[in-house]
């Protein structure tokens, strides 16, 4: 086993709150490819099972830029969506697909560049981000420090 996959989570499995419940998901990793979908139930004794989906099913058509699934490449989970319960978002192979589990449907998808086992990290930007000033103190202090010669040019500053 090498070093990068014994750092990497478990591309089949993923625990996260989404639509402000915990929920689990997990994708069998043999044709038909089935991912299923639990939350958390309201005592928080058990999980219980919201969907249940076929993915080689909704690909059955042929009309997809990610198949034919070549060699040992499967598809993963790579987050669930933080709003949407229903949506999960996988990697097959260079893409990205927004799957609606309840509607049984890919909804989006886009190309993927990055390594094929990296995970993928929901966020959440909150509406006044792009109004919010970023402090400058931090770029200020670099400057100075440079015109003092305190500091080279390429020096790295970890804080």
């Amino acid at each position: 086993m090498s070093k990068l996959s014994m750092r990497l989570p478990n591309m089949c499995r993923r625990v996260g709150v989404s639509g402000g419940c915990l929920r689990y998901v997990e994708l069998s990793q043999m044709a038909p490819f089935i991912l299923s979908s639990f939350v958390l139930d309201a005592s928080r004794s058990g999980w219980t099972l919201e969907h249940r989906l076929a993915l080689s099913r909704l690909w059955a058509d042929g009309a997809h830029p990610w198949l034919p699934l070549e060699g040992g490449n499967r598809p993963q989970i790579g987050a669930l969506h933080p709003y949407e319960a229903n949506v999960v978002h996988l990697i097959v192979g260079k893409h990205i697909l927004a799957v609606d589990m309840e509607k049984g449907e890919v909804t989006e998808h886009v190309p993927y560049r990055g390594h094929h086992q990296a995970s993928i990290l929901p966020c959440v930007v909150p509406s006044w981000l792009p109004t919010a000033r970023i402090p400058s103190i931090a770029v200020t202090r670099i400057l100075e420090r440079q015109k003092e010669g305190l500091m080279g040019e390429n020096d790295i500053i970890i804080s």
